[in-house]
């Protein structure tokens, strides 16, 4: 602690005791006392042991001279009157003014202090006690002292500042405790015990309050919405002392996604940055803060990616039996969610009913499994079905083609001619001229021309029958 803090507090705690009319010893009165003591027992100790000794011999002398010796060092209070007597006045007045003089000096002495003022840890809203034990304390007085504040607290057994939460515990002349109830963060810092000697005496010990953390909500993020590319910066503000530690995790127990290729299990520090966030990074985010100090604290944020509408399609092509029942599937992902629906080959949308059913199945926050299930299929099934799927950001569909399977009486459907994937069939449906025989088609080759495809599936419609071929070869194929 800094002198010039000491002084201040020396002068704040005298001036209180001059106040209170508190008696105080001083050292000149001392130095006085300790002359007088070596001159008189000089002097009675030198008369009494001459007389004595020429009168009635050394045993007299001695015995006057250290009586007389004894007793003015003693009520001089020094050691010194005691010495000098027995000095002047023979070995026996030197041993009983010695004896007495050492008596008094040390029933005079400094008060001293019991025991340590030591530092003090204590959780913000307890109590606390801050001990101060005396011994020796004669006409002294104790002063508590809030040194970072300069205030003056306690002096001997008045409370003077008028903070209702502080008070002294003070049973006996030895016990002056400092006693403070329901601790604030304010009463952090050193506290000084003293004594009004010359020097001062004093003890002092630092009171450390400890606060929980806490999560600052006006300077942290709430929930938040982004489109898909952007950045995104989550804040979380932190107090408590000791200072808190942050931590940032997915409430889900998922990695946490930084970057593409990036990933971490939690991230530390109060500010998470995520670079070109997609619609994998959506979800809750918990920012834990912790201390030491109980409890921890957490704050959740939400962060929800807008992005339009996307269609996966599992099978494009499908297979089916006149009168037999056929369920087709695709899914559809987009935030904010919108609305699902099925169209049919004629383009009109499709509702469920008794003959053809829909549904729209929640795989997570912005998946979906969408299902048509056609109870018996018919010539007026054969074609092909879009799923479609629109938000506020955009729209798009995907298809999926039915086509019949076994013998069946084709000739009232048109779309019997053959396009190619550049006029935009890009399943290989292919469909011959009603005149068109098996003979032929048992002997013809198909050509494809800039095939696109490996391998692929080509349908051929007659008037009669419909004949399934593998595309093994890009260019061309035969028809088995």
């Amino acid at each position: 602690m800094g002198g010039r803090s000491t002084v201040l507090s020396m002068i704040l705690v005298f001036m209180m005791l001059e106040m209170l009319k508190a008696p105080v010893v001083r050292s000149e009165d001392i130095t006085l006392g300790r002359t007088a003591g070596r001159t008189a027992g000089e002097t009675a100790g030198e008369t009494a042991g001459r007389t004595a000794g020429e009168t009635a011999g050394g045993t007299a002398g001695g015995t006057a001279g250290g009586t007389a010796g004894g007793t003015a060092g003693g009520t001089a209070g020094g050691t010194a009157g005691g010495t000098a007597g027995g000095t002047a006045g023979g070995t026996a007045g030197g041993t009983a003014g010695g004896t007495a003089g050492g008596t008094a000096g040390g029933t005079a002495g400094l008060p001293r202090f019991v025991g340590e003022l030591k530092n003090i840890t204590v959780p913000l809203g307890r109590d606390t006690l801050l001990p101060c034990t005396v011994e020796n304390l004669q006409g002294f007085k104790v002063a508590w002292v809030q040194v970072d504040t300069q205030t003056v607290l306690t002096i001997h057994d008045h409370v003077i500042t008028r903070n209702p939460r502080i008070s002294l515990l003070h049973s006996d002349a030895r016990t002056w405790h400092l006693y403070l109830t329901n601790v604030r963060e304010k009463d952090r810092g050193w506290y000084m015990c003293q004594l009004n000697t010359d020097p001062m005496l004093y003890h002092q010990g630092y009171l450390d309050v400890v606060v929980p953390p806490d999560i600052i909500d006006l300077e942290s993020s709430g929930d938040l919405t982004v489109r898909e590319g952007e950045d995104v910066t989550l804040i979380c503000r932190a107090r408590g002392h000791p200072t808190p530690h942050v931590v940032w995790r997915r409430e889900d127990a998922q990695d946490i996604i930084l970057d593409e290729g990036n990933s971490v299990k939690e991230m530390a520090g109060e500010t998470l940055v995520l670079h070109t966030v997609s619609r994998l990074q959506m979800g809750s985010y918990l920012c834990l803060a912790h201390n030491g100090v109980p409890p921890s604290v957490s704050k959740r944020t939400h962060l929800t990616v807008q992005f339009p509408p996307m269609v996966w399609v599992p099978q494009q092509l499908e297979g089916a039996h006149l009168g037999h029942q056929l369920d087709i599937e695709c899914h559809a992902e987009a935030y904010p969610r919108g609305i699902n629906y099925w169209t049919s080959p004629a383009g009109d949308m499709i509702v469920s009913g008794q003959r053809i059913e829909t549904t729209v199945r929640s795989e997570g926050s912005y998946k979906v499994k969408m299902t048509l299930r056609i109870k018996e299929v018919t010539f007026q099934d054969l074609g092909t079905f879009l799923c479609v799927a629109k938000n506020s950001l955009g729209e798009t569909d995907g298809s999926v083609r039915i086509y019949g399977l076994g013998d069946y009486d084709n000739t009232t459907r048109p779309d019997n001619t053959y396009k190619s994937p550049e006029d935009g069939n890009d399943r290989g449906e292919i469909g011959l001229d009603q005149g068109a025989g098996e003979d032929s088609l048992t002997s013809s080759v198909v050509q494809f021309g800039t095939a696109t495809r490996d391998s692929g599936t080509l349908m051929v419609r007659s008037s009669s029958t419909m004949v399934m071929m593998v595309l093994m070869v890009p260019g061309m194929t035969r028809l088995l």
